[in-house]
């Protein structure tokens, strides 16, 4: 989007000034219309944007999320081994 539309303007000023020439009430409405779709066009381009962005976020929370829930896991695993391998060692100490 970001390329093409400085084209787009340039197009709308040279036919503006061409038709100018004729019938000025006519260039007119023609830029402001022109003008206009660039306008919606670019929104658009913004929404369709901050909605991959929303997307990607939320995918990217997603897998946060997965990975906090795996580190858990294996934190817990790592101290029911430590307290297992504490209690195996007491008990041979003390036999």
């Amino acid at each position: 989007m970001h390329t093409i539309t400085p084209h787009l303007t340039q197009l709308a000023i040279a036919a503006s000034r061409q038709l100018s020439a004729v019938r000025p009430m006519v260039a007119a409405s023609q830029v402001s219309r022109a003008l206009s779709m660039i306008a919606v066009c670019a929104v658009v381009a913004v929404l369709v944007f901050v909605t991959a962005m929303v997307r990607a976020a939320r995918r990217f929370a997603a897998l946060m999320a997965e990975f906090m829930q795996l580190a858990a896991t294996m934190t817990s695993y790592m101290f029911t081994t430590v307290i297992t391998v504490v209690v195996v060692a007491v008990v041979l100490v003390h036999h």
